[in-house]
């Protein structure tokens, strides 16, 4: 059970990394121009 918890966790916290990233990604692109 808490390794289940643990792994939904890390995978919450892995996708939300990833959406900061292509933000920032994007946000550093519009503002370089």
């Amino acid at each position: 059970m808490f390794t289940l918890t643990g792994s939904k966790c890390a995978e919450w916290e892995l996708e939300r990394a990833w959406l900061y990233r292509i933000a920032a990604a994007a946000c550093l692109r519009v503002h370089s121009f």
